[in-house]
């Protein structure tokens, strides 16, 4: 059996050094053109503004995306009528894709086509936030150090960062530590890098291979297949990007891990085998399921077709296959296989997922999303069926204006000039008006499945040195769930409305309140199929109700002309030369209702954050 399983997996590594090998023999691109930015990247904001102040869909919204296809997407607004400000995010995307973006060469071999660029970043946080262990109000602290390591390698772009940080997933330390210093050893996260890969490509295609994060799809709170929430996952990826279609491939190794109540009961076709005996003695000490978890596999795959024919529309259909407790095989790697034509229900999962993408007029994007993993028809309810309907909605709009700053020159801004786009020449900084809202709504039973290692979920391996009960201890070992769609999830229904006002170069300022009604079900639960479960409707048990109010200010040095020059266009040799100061101030109110699904517990929480960062660049 552990040879079966062996080679099962060495056919899978095999296809994708095929598919690395295929795509890396004809590049002829520089490797920087193979650069993969990653998800949250500015470069994908300023796309976006510019297609959106166009009137225009994108090709697709499918990230990480590379230079290469990045280069191709704003290739598309040439022809395209823009507003000064829509050319100012064009010219943006073209000076980051036209720069290293960091620092200069640290090793250079330029015969060779290599360089290796470190890029830090540093972040200095002062945290207000709640003290109760496991919620914190505010978002994760911010990284203390991110050192980028990126180096081109003939037709290959390679990167690995290094981080400095306290442990993720944990509020046990908001009482204590009112900074993101990690200030005792046993605060200090290992686990790193969160971005680790090799990428090639060819013009429109790329292929990647590594640890990264994924986002397919537009979303102000998170796209219904991949989000983008989980900081990493492992995969091996294949994309193509063209004006009027699009495809990406993803194959996904995740945690197996599984505990015996996050598992079907034995003798369930669900259940995931255990391979034990003389033959196969290295897993006999895995024998029950509480410790079987490192024979086990957990694969997804998942690809996504997109169509623009008009460059006000765009549509993607999505199918995602899930492998629970078996290795995966070469079938796998079909790029242009329908993934429901393979039938083996007690060995895969499946979910199908689509996304309609207009933009009416200049300025104004609306979009809708589907996600079904089930679908019980009526007659198969008369019939008996006790699988339930597990489907998510998603529906947003998005509308941006260019209006006048009122603003001094010096501060940031985009100036009217002659003969763009139409404008008359005028001294008033232009800045950028955003208005927006999502209204999200999950089954109980979306995204989970008859065991965690067929759910549509991630679980990631924390080495922690906290113990779970607020004490601490070295050498622990922590798990955290989560859902590769939705951050909302399962059983959940929310809605979200946000303004924003942007000042180029300068900054931002951004308003959000979101009410959350978030049922008792998660991605560690399981579907147990029976009439209980085809009755439940969201939200199940008892729902905690979370309305939270968020405004978020940042500031860049960029926006300011006398302290700009003397940070970036220092004098050659200085250490401030190409220094880019942020300033951020968070605040956050939260009201929760039946706190942590118990009746009746109330509470009112809040959180204020300011940070101060520096990052060097070209």
């Amino acid at each position: 059996m552990k040879n079966v399983r062996c080679a099962g997996f060495l056919r899978v590594l095999a296809g994708a050094v095929v598919c690395v090998a295929a795509m890396v023999a004809p590049a002829q691109a520089a490797a920087q053109e193979q650069r993969v930015y990653p998800v949250g990247h500015p470069v994908y904001l300023q796309l976006e503004r510019a297609f959106r102040d166009a009137g225009m869909v994108l090709p697709d919204t499918a990230y990480p995306a590379s230079g290469a296809q990045l280069r191709r997407a704003v290739s598309l607004l040439d022809s395209a009528s823009l507003s000064p400000l829509g050319e100012y995010y064009a010219d943006e995307v073209l000076r980051i894709l036209d720069g290293w973006d960091g620092a200069a060469p640290v090793l250079a071999e330029p015969a060779d086509g290599f360089s290796l660029v470190f890029d830090p970043q540093l972040n200095l946080e002062l945290r207000l936030d709640d003290s109760r262990p496991g919620k914190q109000v505010l978002d994760e602290p911010l990284d203390v150090l991110l050192l980028e390591s990126r180096a081109a390698m003939g037709p290959v772009f390679g990167q690995m960062d290094f981080m400095v940080r306290q442990e993720p997933f944990h509020g046990y330390l908001a009482g204590e530590s009112w900074s993101n210093l990690p200030g005792r050893l046993e605060w200090m996260d290992f686990n790193f890098p969160r971005r680790g890969f090799l990428a090639a490509g060819a013009g429109p295609w790329s292929v990647q291979i590594g640890r990264d994060r994924l986002a397919w799809g537009s979303s102000h709170s998170g796209s219904l297949t991949l989000s983008g929430e989980p900081e990493y996952l492992e995969f091996v990826r294949l994309s193509g990007l063209f004006r009027r279609f699009s495809y990406t491939g993803v194959f996904l190794r995740l945690e197996p891990y599984a505990r015996e109540d996050e598992l079907p009961e034995p003798g369930s076709r669900y259940y995931p085998p255990i391979f034990v005996g003389d033959s196969d003695s290295d897993y006999a000490e895995f024998a029950d399921a509480e410790g079987h978890y490192r024979a086990w596999r957990k694969s997804i795959v998942k690809h996504r077709f997109t169509f623009v024919p008009h460059d006000r529309v765009r549509f993607s259909l999505m199918e995602s296959t899930g492998i629970g407790g078996h290795a995966p095989d070469l079938r796998m790697f079909n790029p242009f296989m329908i993934l429901h034509n393979h039938y083996d229900f007690s060995l895969m999962t499946f979910a199908t997922s689509a996304e309609l993408t207009l933009a009416p007029m200049r300025g104004l994007e609306l979009y809708g999303q589907w996600y079904m993993n089930d679908f019980m028809l009526p007659q198969e309810r008369d019939a008996g069926a006790q699988e339930p309907n597990a489907m998510a909605w998603l529906a947003g709009v998005h509308y941006q204006r260019p209006v006048a700053a009122g603003l001094p020159g010096r501060l940031g801004g985009v100036r009217p000039m002659a003969g763009a786009g139409g404008a008359a020449r005028g001294s008033a900084p232009m800045g950028l008006l955003t208005l927006g809202g999502e209204f999200y709504f999950a089954d109980p039973y979306v995204y989970i499945r008859e065991s965690v290692l067929r759910s549509f979920t991630y679980r990631h391996r924390v080495h922690t040195n906290y113990d779970g009960s607020g004490g601490e201890s070295l050498g622990n070992i922590d798990w955290h769930d989560g859902f590769l769609g939705s951050p909302f999830g399962n059983d959940s229904m929310a809605w979200v409305v946000f303004a924003g006002f942007e000042l180029p170069s300068l900054g931002s300022l951004e308003v959000e309140f979101l009410r959350h009604h978030d049922g008792p079900l998660g991605p560690a639960d399981i579907l147990v199929p029976g009439e209980e479960a085809v009755e439940r409707t969201t939200p199940s048990g008892t729902p905690e109700y979370i309305s939270q109010l968020t405004g978020v200010l940042q500031l860049s040095s960029r926006g300011i002309a006398g302290l700009d020059a003397a940070l970036a266009g220092g004098r050659a040799g200085s250490w401030t030369r190409g220094l880019e100061l942020t300033l951020g101030l968070t605040g956050r109110l939260q009201w929760i209702e039946n706190l942590a699904h118990a009746s009746g517990d109330d509470v009112f929480r809040g959180g204020a954050g300011a940070s101060l960062g520096a990052r060097w660049r070209r």
